[in-house]
This record gives C-alpha cells, sequence and structure tokens, in this order.
C-alpha cells in the first residue's frame, strides 16, 4: 500500500488513551465513530503486485533438503577417511607453505556435511547431441545457470553443493558452474579439471571488454607496408637505372581535380573517424584497467582446464564458465594458480605465478610441478604402497548421476531467459518457444554506453514455420530510424528465399520521391526459373539467373525516372508508341508490353544478357537483347574465329491506318555485319527473325511483370509473418503440438462413434414395432400375431422391392446399349478411330455391367426364401412372444 493519512477523531484518540476502552453507548456508537476514519491514498495500491514479465517461465519450486539421498547428509565410514586424510594433508601443506592461502581442499555440502571437492564432481554424459562438444557444454552451462558473485571476492566459498543441486536450482558461483562443467566434460571424454585461482576483475565480474568496434569493417591492417622499392637481398642499395633520351614517352594520366579531391576529403574523414574509434577504445580500455582495481590480483576465481590427449585435443586450454568462452592457457586476465580437481584426485601447484600463467605447465605428473593429495589410483590402487599409507578409494562420487529432463533443458537459462550487459551491447537469450515470434537470441549494439542509442539490432530466431533464421536491422544513432534491414532464411522458405535486404531511403531521397533499395537472394535450385538474385530500386529491376535451359543469366530493366534509359533512345527521328506488339481485337487494340498496368510501373527498357549456346550458330545466338519502345537490339555472339559480333537493331514497323502492320523493309534493320563476305539477310528471314525477337519480348514482360507481382507478394508475406509469426512443432511434441492432440481426439471420438453404431446394430429388431404397441413389457396373444406377420410382411415387401430396382436397373443398362449397337450399325462406316475405341469400351463397360446385374438378381432370388424362413424360425424363438403363438 502507499502512504495513507488517517484523521482518527476524539472518541478513537481517547479510546488508545484508556487502555483499548472506547466510550459511548455500546458498539453502534462505536460503529459511528469509527466509520468516520477517512484514509487516503497518494497512489493507487496493486493488489496484484509487480507485472510478471510476459518472457519468463515459470519459477520452479526449490529442492527441498529432505527429499535428498542419505549420502548429502552424512559421510560414509569411507568419506570419513578421506576428509580425515584430507586434514592431514592440509596440516602438513601449511607448515610447509604458510605463505600461501588454505587450499580449498574441503567444503560443506547444501546439507552442511563436509565433502572432499574431487567427489563433488559427477561424471556424467547427459543425453542430447548438444552436449557432446566441448562448446556445446560450455555454452549450455553460462547459458542455464545465474551467476552469483562470491562474497568477499577474495575469498573461497563455504560450501560447494553438488552439481544436482546446482541444476535444479540454475543458480551459482563460479566454483558451482565449474564443477558441474567438468562433470558434464569428464563424461563427454574430455580431460577437464576445475582450477582455483586468481583472475583480474573483468573475469571475475563478467565484464566483456571488447577489442575494437565489431559492427566496424576491416581496419586495413596488413595493407601494403613500406617502399615500393626494391632492395637486393645483400642489403646494398640498388644503382639507379640510366635514363633512355630515345625512349618513348609514357602518356600523360589524365586525372580529375575534383575526384582528387573528393577522395582526399574521404580519406580525412576516414582518418578522422579512425582516430575517434582509436580515442574512443583507448578509454574504454583505461575505463576498465586493471591496474586500477584495489584487489587486482587477490579476487578467487574458478574455471576449468581442458588437457589435450582426449578426443582429439592437440593442447591445453581454458574454458571461462561464466561466459562458456574457450581461451588460452596464456590468457594474461588469469592472474595465478592454487590447484586443480576432477573426479580421479587433486594437485596442488607448486610453479610460480608471479608473472601470470604463461610460463606454467600441466604435466601433472611431473612431481617438480604438482603435489597430488592422493596416490595415482591408476598406479597405487590395491598395491603395498596404498595399503601402508592407508589410502582410501576416491574414484567414486557421493553425488548421484546428474538427469536433465527435456523439458527443463529447452529452458535454456533460468526461467527461459538472461540478459547478458557488455559495453555497448546487451545480450538477450530466450528459451525457444517462450517467445510466439520464436527469438532465441537477441543483440542490440549501441553507440554509447548508457545504452540509449541503439545502432542495430540482431535476431536470432529458431522453429519458424517461415525458416526465418536471423534479422539484422540497423538505425541511425540520432533518429532511431530504420536505415537497413537483412534477414536470412534456412532451405524450405515457401518463397525459395536465402536473403532479404531493404535500404531505406534517407530523407532527402524520400522528399525526391525516393524508393530505396531492395534485394532478394533465392535459393536457385529450388526454384523452376533458375533465380539467384533480384534487386529492385524503383527505377531498376536487376535479376540474376542459373543453369536455365534457355540460358538466361542476367535481366535488367527499368522504368521512369531512370537515367540509364536514355543510353537506349534511339537517334533516328519520327518514331512513335510501339505498336508492333498489340493483340489485334475487331474493335479496340491491347495496349503495348511498355504500357502501363494499373498499379504497376512503366516499363522503358529491359535488357537480356544469354550465355553461348554452342549447338547454334553464333550469328544466330543472341547475347544481349535490349527491348525499347521503338527498337529492337540484338548483339549476337562472336565467332571463334572473329573478334567482333553481329549486331542488328530492329525499327518496330507502324500500324497503317487500316490497323494492318506493314512488312519490315531493309531501311529499318541497322546491321553491323561481323563478316563482311557473308551476304545480307533477305527481307523475308529479317521478318521471320524480328517476329521472333518479338514473341522473347512478350515473353518478357510477362516475366517482368511476375517478378513485380512476386516482389509485392513477398513483401506483403513477410509484413504478415512478422505480424502474425508462426512456429513450427514436431509432431511427436504432444505436449505443446495443439495438431496432434486434436488428431488424436478426433480419432478417439470416431472409435466412441463407431462404438455406438455398433451397439445400435446389435439392438432388438422388433422395436421399431414394439413402439406402435400401447405397452410393449406386456403384448397380448393377439398383439403377438400382429407382431409377427407385420415383420414377416415388412421383410417380403423389402425383398421384392430390391428385386424390382435390379430389373430396373438392368432394364436400363441393357436398353443403352441396345441403343448405341443401333447407332453404331447406321454410323459405322463413317466413325473416326477415336470414336470407334469409344464405343468399343462403353461396349464392353455396358457387358459388364449387365452381368453383374443378372447375377445379383439370381443371387437374391436364390436368398430370399431362406431370410424369409430364418425370420420366422427366429420370432417363433424369441422369448417374449414364442408363448403366444
Amino acid at each position: 500500500m502507499g502512504d495513507a493519512e488517517v484523521e482518527p477523531t476524539a472518541a478513537v484518540a481517547a479510546a488508545v488513551d484508556d487502555g483499548g476502552q472506547v466510550p459511548g453507548e455500546g458498539e453502534q456508537e462505536l460503529a459511528e465513530e469509527l466509520s468516520k476514519v477517512s484514509i487516503t491514498f497518494e497512489s493507487e495500491p496493486d493488489d496484484e503486485g509487480p507485472e510478471e514479465d510476459p518472457y519468463l517461465a515459470p519459477e520452479r519450486p526449490s529442492m527441498d533438503p529432505a527429499d535428498l539421498p542419505e549420502s548429502y547428509k552424512k559421510n560414509a565410514p569411507k568419506e570419513e577417511k578421506i576428509v580425515a586424510f584430507c586434514k592431514n594433508f592440509l596440516r602438513q601443506f601449511q607448515s610447509l607453505y604458510s605463505h600461501r592461502k588454505p587450499m580449498f581442499l574441503l567444503a560443506r555440502n547444501e546439507c552442511g556435511i563436509e565433502k572432499f571437492v574431487s567427489t563433488t564432481v559427477r561424471p556424467t554424459q547427459l543425453a542430447y547431441k548438444e552436449l557432446y562438444t566441448h562448446a556445446g557444454i560450455s555454452r549450455f552451462v553460462a547459458n542455464f545457470l545465474g551467476l552469483e558473485f562470491l562474497d568477499p571476492p577474495t575469498d573461497v566459498p563455504a560450501t560447494l553443493p553438488s552439481p544436482t543441486s546446482t541444476l535444479w536450482n540454475q543458480r551459482g558461483n563460479v566454483f558451482d558452474f565449474s564443477v558441474l562443467l567438468c562433470s558434464l566434460l569428464q563424461g563427454a571424454g574430455y580431460d577437464a579439471y576445475c582450477v582455483s585461482g586468481y583472475a583480474t576483475r573483468e573475469v571475475c565480474l563478467v565484464e566483456t571488454i571488447r577489442k575494437g568496434n565489431a559492427l566496424a569493417g576491416a581496419t586495413g591492417a596488413g595493407a601494403s607496408v613500406g617502399s615500393s622499392a626494391t632492395v637486393p637481398a645483400d642489403g646494398a642499395a640498388a644503382e639507379p637505372k640510366k635514363k633512355n633520351k630515345y625512349a618513348m614517352r609514357p602518356p600523360k594520366k589524365l586525372e580529375s581535380k575534383f575526384d582528387k579531391s573528393q577522395a582526399q576529403r574521404a580519406a580525412a574523414k576516414e582518418a578522422e573517424a579512425e582516430a575517434r574509434e582509436t580515442a574512443a577504445r583507448a578509454a574504454l580500455e583505461t575505463k576498465h584497467n586493471p591496474e586500477e582495481d584495489p584487489l587486482f590480483g587477490l579476487r578467487a576465481h574458478c574455471w576449468v582446464l581442458v588437457r589435450g590427449g582426449k578426443r582429439d585435443i592437440p593442447e591445453p586450454f581454458f574454458i571461462e564458465p561464466s561466459t562458456g568462452h574457450s581461451v588460452s592457457v596464456k590468457d594474461p586476465n588469469y592472474l595465478g594458480l592454487e590447484a586443480i580437481w576432477n573426479s580421479r584426485n587433486y594437485w596442488v601447484n607448486l610453479q610460480k605465478c608471479t608473472d601470470g600463467l604463461g610460463d606454467v605447465t600441466y604435466d601433472i605428473g611431473d612431481g617438480s610441478c604438482w603435489e597430488q593429495v592422493f596416490p595415482d589410483p591408476d598406479t597405487h590402487a590395491g598395491s603395498a604402497v596404498a595399503e601402508q599409507l592407508h589410502v582410501p578409494d576416491i574414484t567414486s562420487s557421493w553425488v548421484n548421476k546428474l538427469s536433465l529432463s527435456p523439458q527443463d533443458f529447452e529452458t535454456r537459462c533460468p526461467r527461459g531467459r538472461k540478459t547478458i550487459i557488455t559495453p555497448k551491447s546487451r545480450i538477450e537469450i530466450y528459451a525457444e518457444y517462450l517467445r510466439e515470434d520464436g527469438i532465441v537470441r537477441e543483440e542490440t549494439h549501441f553507440v554509447d554506453e548508457a545504452l540509449k542509442h541503439k545502432c542495430q539490432v540482431t535476431s536470432t530466431f529458431a522453429n519458424r514455420k517461415d525458416k526465418l533464421m536471423r534479422t539484422k536491422v540497423t538505425y541511425d544513432p540520432e533518429t532511431a530510424h530504420v536505415q537497413r534491414e537483412e534477414a536470412y532464411y534456412a532451405p524450405g522458405n515457401p518463397r525459395k528465399l536465402r536473403e532479404a535486404i531493404y535500404v531505406h531511403p534517407t530523407r532527402r531521397e524520400l522528399l525526391k520521391g525516393g524508393f530505396g533499395k531492395r534485394q532478394f537472394f533465392f535459393y536457385a535450385n529450388a526454384r523452376v526459373d533458375g533465380l539467384v538474385s533480384r534487386e529492385d530500386l524503383g527505377t531498376e529491376l536487376t535479376e540474376v539467373f542459373e543453369d536455365r535451359e534457355d540460358r538466361l543469366v542476367k535481366r535488367w530493366v527499368t522504368f521512369p525516372g531512370s537515367t540509364k534509359s536514355m543510353l537506349y533512345a534511339s537517334n533516328k527521328p519520327g518514331r512513335k508508341t510501339d505498336l508492333d506488339d498489340l493483340d489485334l481485337e475487331p474493335i479496340k487494340p491491347a495496349p503495348s508490353v511498355f504500357s502501363p498496368v494499373e498499379g504497376e510501373r512503366q516499363i522503358e527498357v529491359m535488357h537480356e544478357t544469354y550465355l553461348r549456346n554452342p549447338d547454334v550458330a553464333a550469328d544466330d545466338d543472341p547475347a544481349v537483347l535490349v527491348y525499347t519502345v521503338d527498337t529492337i537490339r540484338v548483339t549476337y555472339h562472336k565467332d571463334d574465329a572473329r573478334v567482333t559480333s553481329l549486331i542488328q537493331e530492329f525499327e518496330k514497323p507502324q500500324m497503317s491506318d487500316k490497323r494492318v502492320i506493314p512488312p519490315i523493309t531493309e531501311d529499318m534493320v541497322d546491321t553491323f555485319q561481323a563478316d563482311p563476305s557473308k551476304p545480307p539477310m533477305k527481307p523475308f528471314e529479317l521478318q521471320q527473325r524480328l517476329e521472333g525477337l518479338r514473341t522473347r519480348q512478350t515473353k518478357c514482360a510477362k516475366a517482368v511483370r511476375g517478378s513485380l507481382g512476386e516482389t509485392k507478394a513477398i513483401l506483403d508475406a513477410t509484413a504478415d509473418e512478422a505480424n502474425n509469426p508462426t512456429l513450427e512443432i514436431s509432431f511427436y511434441d504432444t505436449r505443446r503440438n495443439q495438431e496432434a492432440k486434436a488428431h488424436r481426439q478426433e480419432l478417439e471420438r470416431k472409435a466412441r462413434m463407431e462404438a455406438i453404431e455398433r451397439q445400435a446394430m446389435q439392438q432388438d429388431y422388433l422395436a421399431p414395432f414394439l413402439i406402435q404397441l400401447d405397452d410393449p413389457k406386456h403384448i397380448s396373444q393377439e398383439e403377438a400375431h400382429w407382431l409377427m406377420e407385420t415383420c414377416l410382411q415388412d421383410l417380403k415387401d423389402r425383398l421384392i422391392a430390391k428385386a424390382k430396382l435390379i430389373e430396373e436397373t438392368f432394364g436400363k443398362e441393357k436398353a443403352a446399349l441396345e441403343e448405341k449397337q443401333a447407332w453404331f450399325q447406321q454410323e459405322q462406316e463413317s466413325l473416326t478411330a477415336e470414336q470407334h475405341e469409344e464405343y468399343v469400351k462403353f461396349s464392353k463397360d455396358g457387358l459388364f455391367r449387365i452381368r453383374i446385374l443378372e447375377k445379383r438378381l439370381t443371387l437374391h432370388k436364390q436368398e430370399a426364401p431362406g431370410k424369409y424362413v430364418q425370420l420366422e424360425q427366429r420370432l417363433r424363438n424369441d422369448p417374449r412372444i414364442a408363448k403366444l403363438l
């Protein structure tokens, strides 16, 4: 509740002063006085509590210690010996190395029982394919658990719970993380160890410093370095070459002063931006400089070491459990190392770490570098040395085998969601199916450390029905307007999309009617037309193809507003609108292929490029086709023996006043003949070639219209999928798959209906007749005779009706066949082969039906008397009327 202001009356105040006795004339007066008390709230109380985050899974109940096994609550005799052995080792080690901190050798578990830390590691391989590699396991642990920082940060934790409790609670410190990670890595076959040591503040507090802007491109490192002069191998300077006064002067290199100034200005801007970025990066690194940490070198930390040898690991490396990242064993963020352990033993580091871990070796068999607490079980197990030292067996763990249900594994994070804040970025991880839009990871990058002005958002999706995998949206940090959108799809998208890019127009472009840029990349092998990409600039459309039968590789189209259309404008006067492609009608011609369709852009130029077809002569194989409003320009492929190719430009003939297209003439064709010895084409050949080109033009225009329509359909479908996303659910996921559940319920409903129908069929055969009696339970002799006669008569009527129906059908089929035969006799001589085959087929089918009807009628006449006798016998044996007949 909010702050309240209470105005007590005098009677209530007097009651408080008198020890709780309210003066007045009884309970009625007390009620009247209390009703005068007014209570006001500064803000409306929230009875429902804080609003629940819609993207959080339900919180699981905490683990009850009473439900834990006995091994968690007390030590077995063998474990008591292990604890005693460890305490003795700690006393001896402390006396020899008094300057070092006590080893993290023993710790109390969640039940307060002191356990040896090596026995807390429980190697287990979980039945999930994602948890078979070290990368998948470390990523799972880092995301599945919530991190709790050590308090105080310089001391190791007082308790070390079992990995089963850590898995259930989904929370823990870095020591809990490392024990769980080491258990899963050992179960997967890796030679993994928990490492107790010291790290920088950035590692302990999970402060990720990015060495440079991840959004920027390559800085150009590794470009040309040094002078272009050649230096001899012996280091002597090269002798200058003598000038030849008769040598030809090189041609003067013409350069635009404007282009040069623009390039210098762009280079200056890039240098200035790089300087700002370098300064910002230096400031960020200075801000997070570990030397400024007052606890530098004292912060306790725990991580995982993976040694080489197993699972094809060539060399050792570290895994940071809080982030899941694999790092080098010489990483400077790890400052010191006290000891390592796993389920087999515990090793104390005897090497100096004054300069970090760069010189530390991880050969645990070297006694000068590592001191193991227990003798090697593989070497001394069951030996006389182990018996003399009274060494207990430490290979068995008191922890139950780890288990994780599929439902818990799918959460991926505590309650299905986790947020990671890094400098200038925020990463949010979600469990699958938690969000309706299917997002499982969302990275938001900012230009400032306050995380106020975002510049890019990258979203990763899973289980989307449209196969959307990832989107990347770039923003203008100042105005927060979207500048660029990218979407990436997996194979199986309904529109065969692989990638979609939309570059939004700037404000200046919008004022000029700008369209922006739309790019679509497709899975060409999944499309019939072999389309690879499509780029739509509003004034231009470019499509790229591959593996087409017609060898088309590129189509380029211009619309009103394109400056490139003028490159193909004709220089001949008097050419008018395209009229040769008109589909003539009796009254009005159809519009040209270049005429604008309602709601679409008008086509100005169409340009197609084709590959060489070796089966066709070069002069008959078009390489480039250009269609304009009044001309068709064809550039053919070059012959192997020529350096040039045939080029023809056809002027489209104008329609006469009588709406007749005249034949083509020689002055309507401009030809560049690559082979001058070849005779020119005759008019009828030019006419045939023009007709073929006009057919290609119509086909090209139709394809362009289809591309524009497909682009609009893609945009509409993408917008609909963004507003109403649909997730795919496996048929075997009965917990989520509502369709499978509905299908199962429908099958159960049909089974119940079939059972009801079978029961109805087995009901009383006299029910339709008994219902006509006044008292069916008490049947008189007269009513019994009536029931028998009525039942027999009803059966007789039904048998006769069935026979009549068969006879009527038989007669119709026979009449139809006779009529068809009579027609065939009259028209036999004038029939075609198809009509003759149709008659033969009709006759065969008719005779087949007639024979079937004959058999059915004969069988019915044979079975009818038996059915009548059977019913009569059943009536006479019916206990309800047998005594009355």
